[in-house]
């Protein structure tokens, strides 16, 4: 036998003997760690043996649970209580899951009774019965959303006494088995969990427990159901203490606190905290219940507040625990042995708590000679919580650290399927690169090294992912502002940097086919094993671990986390042990097999074998190690490993006969070792290895795809909670109206108030307007609300008479000696006799409408109303219901009206005017001039604001309960930037539910309506028909808003704070853009002439190479423009420097992906930067416009004019890079011999374009659509070969406005709430009130013409292009540069590209009303793009 194959077995072998007794020592290693307290926990400083041979008597501890108590409920001014105990205790967060797919209440303490994760039998039917079907239109239901089943009463107490109680129905609770007839010898507490657990424990210790209210009896009782001590509930003792108080005074103690602290464990029932108006109550009462007992109970008592279930209507999340004595302060983090983190427990270490307090759990060093059927301690799967490190924080950020490891937990599930999509993106892009022919019609070869080099790049980001993943937990991403960005940044600063590292030593390491591989197994390896040594604190924040809010257990490796490091560790063991027997000869090996003889070699390669062999076995136990040692991974899963690593090392002691496998196939480099005296092996034909170069920056390019996938999956992914604001609506064609049919409305309007007035301050913990944020506290719908702007913002008045109009209306038209507007005030001559109240400046106003562009008809409100009963209270409100002529049928003043028995409140409609918290635009201006004006200005608006508020509270005090309240803001603040008025709904009584955001088909965006929105829905309610003045876009309830009501505040507040910085942002990326363009297009036509003027040929190719890069930015800065909504730059404290920087970075992502592209083809870099802009945009169109909602290049809702769809900016910058596209396109396939495909490619292009653009749900845009057929047209027409004459042209013209009109009409046919602004342009034209809307936009287009220096520009470079493209021959040459021509010869659609451009831009400033501004947006694309191909576009021959 040979003693090579003996060996081969021995190493197997004697590898698994070191992997055994290495874990026999990690073993009896973990057994005193375990007795330590762990790795998560503190030993106090005072203990030591003694303490342990004479214990003290335990403290009795008191847990009380509640359903839903999240860390965003606590506050100082919430909850004062629970703020106080977190003050002085100990604090963590637990993790609630058990068995059902969403904890309900009865499944919480289920599994607190059995000590391990249950589910009861009717979430186990919810949760295996088939989601129901949703109705077109309806918005699908929330997780969990179905009702949970209640809690069981406890039978057999009354009263406040403890007496012995039953749990109604208890063998039904839990999940039934299906095969109940199973063998009882199988059945036992360790294989079938049990409720009733904890109360057989306590029975066996001797130990009495009471339970107080329905919950606690589940968890207490035992296996029959039966609870020894059971109270009804807290209330019952509290009530038994008030009837004996004069009894008890004196006495110490209240009688209540003895009940309570008369076991060793008391469990509480605290309910749970629903969902919506209730939740402010529920953590009310929930507060006094922690005071009572703060103050109640004796002194050393340990009391436990936990959140242990989900409420029915939200996500798995985090909740609170709260470990506090009383009396005793210990402010620290809470862990425990289950969880082995710092600050994080679980459910069922409650369970455990209990057992110990009581004296149930076993001694864990005791010595039981005869086990028998005793409960063991592996039954509960929990640990006792325990004290761990001191928190050095205070409570507002102890709180604030939990809420953000509540958006760790909540972000990484959603970013999972983002990060596996973009390693296998990159993956595929490595194998695309090397399998695709470079040109169909050529034979298959060798990749290049350019192809080589992005292979490898896109290779290299894909391998690195997991240890990026990993170390961007360094990071801390979830304390950003916007952690979704936060985490996409991270995770690929991470990634590359990873890359870059194993590039760095894959060069180091001898050059062999594997380098590459094993240096990033290395590196990945490496990363984990530091992690896992270390406690998994990396793997905890990363996308690879498991979800805090879901996981079955806080250490230790994921399942992918596993598979990934076992993958490197076997794929680094194959390559050291491939670089240790690399060197063993060929020929002497071969020598030595053939005869046996004896060879000077023998004996090395021998030692190099095992060497090899050793050196899998070590990656081999330190990777088994780490997974399988009890006190690092401690799962037996790593033990499966000992065969693959096995393998590995057979193939490393036979490593000849891989060796030869590979040498045969060609896959081994051709420069092997060799010994002295063997041959030189001879090279293969075409096998010379050309080393790839340029790899860290294409990885540094490639990082821009990775960011940009990670960003905009964050953003289209679904994501668990409340929609946000500013998003788009769902459909809201079949949403609930803010007021029911038949219900009356009281509309209270206020003039300034606007959302930061909501906001309590974080100090005070008061707002400056208590009453509407109570009311938002309570569950009322919110949104901002859009005010008149432009003519219509002049004064405040203006709102209430857009009311009455029900479209914009002008208030003045003359100025004062300060330039400030003329505002003439509301009054109101009262009725008298039989003569109605009129208003005394209606005559006024409607001679103010005659010639306004507006066309407002004020009465209109009114009049329809006539035969309704309405009443107005206040002058503005007299403006709203006033008829035609002025006059208002019911009218009070404000204080008759709120006065009791006043009869104001007997209509359906009723409009209340609650005054304003505008300053006066003069008085303003002088306090603004004083030294502290500043100061008393806002001292001044804050009394107005607490006036207006005191004036609301009368309202809702006033005004009947089971009446639908819309508070909502009129008044553009005049000479301001504009904002978002505030609008809230007190739902009436039929409108049940949870509080949502306001929004119409209007703006089909959630929280964002319009204030000529209000009409609609107060005719809607009373059942009017709706006058042609008044537009079909009612209030509606839209999605869920956040259920915090300083949160939603927030949002809101938000929205009107993003428009002024994307107002500021805009003319950085409009004015500078356009200017830097042109300026740097004359700087190369001049240097080109310069030098070649003065004989020294061409400009050196460093400067072009820097002024490409320069026009790369330029024309990729319009796509980052709007990808840098993706970032979320509004979420942080200095939003313009955020907006600033988030806007590089993405911009240079977009560069980079272009300046990747080879230079030759021509069109290469252009098509790249086109590519990706006209992908985000479409896309961007797809998901509902995400993009232009914070972009400053978007549509803001502030303006009013455009609320989804793609606006004029957009149109401008998606026509160019279309346009672009398709020519790149076309030339790829003609080069080919493809002219048909080309021509297909173009049409596929143009129909994308155009059905984004104008299709009503998407783009919404009727005037670019009438642009971009004829442009496609001539792009087309080059592509197919056919000659583009006059009269084709007209023809292909007139169909594309033929196609926008059908798809007009066909929106003018859904119904009048569905329809966008185009299906009501063509109602106007079918109503015949077309006219005077074609002429408003024609105006505001003729205006464009005095929009300054840039516009001009615009028109003088359409002239100078149009004469080069149609002039005559000799004003074409003379205006035609010469790197045109050069550059036609490579790329023969420039010129129809650059004609089709030209086109859109004069037929889009004629037909839009945007006017010029259209054609000078589209040139600051454009520009760059040309120039970068005249920069390209250099002789051939001459030197690149």
């Amino acid at each position: 036998m040979n003693p090579r194959s003996t060996r081969a077995l021995v190493v197997p072998a004697a590898l698994i003997m070191l992997v055994a007794a290495l874990l026999g020592l990690l073993g009896s290693t973990a057994a005193s760690a375990t007795s330590r307290g762990g790795l998560a926990g503190v030993t106090e400083p005072d203990a030591g043996p003694a303490s342990t041979s004479a214990p003290e008597p335990a403290a009795p501890v008191v847990v009380v649970g509640v359903a839903g108590l999240r860390w965003t409920d606590v506050s100082r001014s919430t909850t004062p209580n629970l703020w106080h105990m977190i003050g002085g205790g100990s604090v963590a967060s637990i993790n609630v899951r058990t068995a059902a797919p969403a904890t309900c209440p009865l499944d919480a303490w289920l599994t607190l009774s059995a000590g391990t994760r249950t589910v009861s039998e009717g979430s186990a039917e919810r949760a295996e019965a088939p989601a129901p079907q949703q109705e077109d239109g309806q918005a699908p239901e929330a997780r969990g959303a179905t009702s949970c089943t209640p809690v069981p009463q406890a039978t057999g107490a009354v009263g406040a006494e403890p007496a012995t109680a039953t749990v109604d129905g208890w063998a039904q609770l839990p999940e039934q088995e299906e095969d109940a007839e199973e063998p009882e010898e199988q059945a036992g507490p360790t294989e079938t969990p049990a409720p009733g657990l904890l109360g057989e424990m306590l029975a066996e210790a001797g130990t009495c427990s009471t339970a107080v209210g329905p919950g606690a009896a589940v968890m207490l009782a035992r296996e029959n159901g039966t609870v020894e001590r059971y109270v009804p509930s807290l209330e019952a003792l509290l009530s038994a203490e008030d009837s004996e108080s004069t009894d008890a005074a004196g006495s110490g103690d209240p009688a209540w606190s003895d009940t309570l602290a008369e076991c060793p464990v008391t469990v509480i029932d605290a309910g749970s905290l629903p969902e919506g108006p209730e939740r402010a109550a529920a953590l009310d009462e929930l507060d006094s219940t922690l005071s009572t007992l703060r103050t109640g109970l004796p002194t050393g008592t340990r009391v436990l507040v936990a959140g242990i279930a989900d409420t029915p209507l939200t996500q798995q999340g985090l909740q609170v625990v709260v470990d506090w004595v009383v009396d005793v302060p210990r402010v620290r983090w809470l862990t425990s042995d289950a969880s082995r983190s710092t600050g994080f427990v679980q459910l069922t270490d409650l369970t455990a708590t209990a057992a110990e307090a009581a004296g149930a759990l076993p001694d864990p060093e005791a010595e039981e000679p005869d086990p028998g059927p005793a409960v063991e301690e592996a039954v509960i799967d929990g640990m006792p919580i325990e004290v761990g490190e001191p928190r050095r924080t205070t409570v507002a950020r102890t709180v604030e650290n939990r809420q953000y490891v509540n958006v760790l937990a909540g972000t990484i599930p959603a970013q999972v399927p983002a990060f596996a999509g973009a390693i296998a993106l990159f993956l595929l892009i490595a194998v695309l690169v090397l399998v695709l022919p470079r040109r169909t019609g050529r034979p298959r070869r060798e990749p290049g090294p350019y192809r080589k080099r992005l292979a490898l790049s896109a290779a290299l980001l894909a391998a690195s992912a997991p240890a990026g993943a990993i170390l961007a937990t360094l990071t801390r991403w979830w304390v950003w502002p916007a952690p979704e960005f936060g985490l996409a940044l991270s995770l690929t600063a991470a990634t590359v940097l990873v890359a870059l590292t194993v590039r760095g030593l894959s060069r180091l390491l001898p050059p062999a086919p594997w380098r590459n591989a094993v240096a990033a197994a290395g590196v990945t390896w490496l990363v984990f094993t530091i992690d896992g040594v270390t406690g998994f604190t990396l793997l905890q924040g990363s996308l690879l671990g498991s979800s805090l809010a879901t996981a079955d257990r806080f250490y230790g490796f994921s399942d992918v986390a596993f598979l990934l490091y076992a993958l490197a560790g076997l794929v680094l063991a194959s390559g050291l042990a491939a670089y240790v027997v690399r060197g063993r000869a060929p020929a002497a090996t071969a020598a030595g097999w053939s005869d046996g003889t004896p060879d000077h070699h023998t004996e090395r390669s021998d030692r190099r074998v095992w060497r090899a062999a050793g050196a899998v076995g070590l990656v081999a136990l330190v990777t088994i190690g780490v997974d399988a040692a009890p006190f690092l991974g401690d799962r037996l899963r790593g033990l499966f490993l000992v065969v693959p690593f096995a393998l590995v090392a057979l193939l490393a002691i036979r490593s000849d006969l891989v060796r030869r496998f590979l040498d045969d196939r060609g896959w081994l480099p051709s420069s092997s070792p060799r010994s002295s005296g063997a041959p030189r092996a001879v090279r293969r034909p075409g096998r010379r290895s050309v080393p790839v170069r340029g790899v860290p920056s294409a990885v540094l390019a490639l990082s821009g795809a990775l960011l940009l996938s990670l960003l905009f999956a964050a953003a289209v992914l679904p994501a668990p909670g409340a929609d946000a604001a500013g998003e788009e609506s769902g459909s809201l064609s079949s949403a609930e109206p803010v007021v029911p049919p038949g219900g009356s409305v009281v509309v209270i309007g206020t003039q300034g108030m606007r959302w930061p007035d909501v906001q309590p301050s974080l100090d005070t913990g008061t707002a400056p307007a208590p009453t509407l944020y109570g009311l938002l506290t309570d569950g009322a719908d919110a949104a901002g609300l859009t005010l008149p702007n432009g003519r219509a913002a002049r004064c405040p008045e203006s709102g209430w008479l857009s009311l009455s109009a029900g479209r914009l209306a002008e208030v003045a038209d003359e100025r004062d000696a300060d330039n400030h507007w003329i505002c003439e005030g509301i009054s109101v001559t009262p009725a008298m006799d039989d003569e109605p109240a009129v208003v005394d400046q209606w005559d006024r106003f409607i001679e103010l409408q005659r010639g306004s562009g507006y066309a407002a008809h004020p009465g209109t409100l009114g009049s329809a109303l006539a035969d309704e009963c309405a009443t107005a209270v206040g002058p503005g409100a007299a403006v709203a219901l006033a008829e035609r002529d002025g006059s208002v049928g019911r009218y009070y003043d404000f204080d008759t009206a709120v006065a009791e028995g006043s009869g104001a409140w007997e209509c359906p409609v009723t409009f209340v005017d609650a005054g304003s918290a505008l300053l006066d635009v003069d008085q303003r201006a002088e306090l603004e001039k004083l030294p502290d004006g500043d100061e008393q200005v806002e001292a001044l608006r804050d009394e107005l604001v607490s006036s207006v508020d005191l004036a609301v509270w009368r309202v809702l005090d006033s005004a009947p309960a089971d009446t639908t309240v819309l508070v909502i803001d009129v008044a553009t603040v005049p000479e301001h930037p504009l904002e978002l008025g505030l609008a809230m709904m007190r739902p009436s009584a039929a409108n049940e539910g949870l509080p949502r955001y306001l929004a119409s088909t209007a703006t089909r965006t959630e929280g964002v309506a319009r204030l000529m929105d209000v009409p609609a829905a107060v005719l809607g309610a009373v059942d009017v028909d709706l006058p042609a003045d008044i537009d079909a876009t009612p209030l509606v309830r839209g999605g869920l808003r956040p259920a915090s009501a300083w949160l939603t505040a927030d949002e809101l507040a938000d929205m009107t704070a993003r428009d002024h910085v994307r107002r500021d942002a805009y003319i950085w990326l409009v004015d500078v853009p356009f200017w830097l363009g042109l300026g740097l297009a004359a700087v190369c036509w001049w240097a080109s002439r310069w030098y070649r003027g003065r004989g020294r040929g061409d400009v050196p190719r460093g400067w072009r190479r820097v002024a490409e890069v320069g026009a790369t930015a330029l024309a990729a800065l319009p796509a980052g423009g709007f990808l840098v909504s993706l970032t979320g730059w509004w979420r942080f404290d200095l939003p313009v420097l955020a907006i600033v920087g988030a806007t590089v970075l993405v911009t240079a992502a977009v560069a980079g992906l272009s300046l990747l592209a080879p230079r030759r083809p021509l069109w290469a870099a252009p098509a790249v930067i086109a590519g990706i802009t006209f992908v985000a945009l479409t896309l961007d169109a797809l998901f509902g416009t995400p993009l232009n909602r914070a972009a400053p290049l978007g549509s803001a809702p502030t303006f009013g004019a455009r609320f989804y769809g793609f606006g004029n900016p957009t149109f401008s910058v998606y026509a160019v890079a279309a346009i672009v596209l398709a020519a790149a396109l076309a030339q790829l396939l003609v080069s080919r011999g493809r002219r048909i495909l080309a021509t297909l490619a173009v049409t596929v292009v143009g129909v994308i374009a155009m059905a984004v653009d104008v299709w009503p749900t998407l783009g919404a845009d009727l005037g670019g659509g009438l642009v971009l057929v004829p442009a496609f047209v001539v792009v087309g027409t080059a592509a197919s070969g056919l000659r583009l004459t006059f009269w084709r042209f007209l023809g292909v013209g007139a169909a594309g406005v033929g196609l926008v009109a059908l798809v007009g009409v066909l929106d003018w046919l859904r119904p009048p709430e569905s329809r966008s602004h185009l299906g009501r342009f063509v109602g106007q034209v079918v109503d015949g009130e077309a006219v005077s809307t074609v002429l408003r936009k024609a105006l505001y287009a003729l205006n464009s013409i005095t929009g300054g220096p840039a516009v001009w520009v615009t028109v003088l470079v359409l002239v100078v292009v149009g004469l080069a493209l149609f002039g005559p021959p000799a004003w074409r040459r003379r205006l035609s540069p010469a790197w045109f021509g050069h550059a036609q010869e490579r790329w023969e659609f420039l010129r129809p590209a650059l004609v089709a451009m030209w086109v859109m831009a004069v037929l889009g400033s004629l037909v839009n009303d945007f006017g010029l501004r259209i054609a000078m947006i589209a040139l600051i694309p454009a520009v760059p793009l040309l120039t970068m191909v005249a920069l390209r576009a250099t002789p051939r021959g001459q030197p690149r």
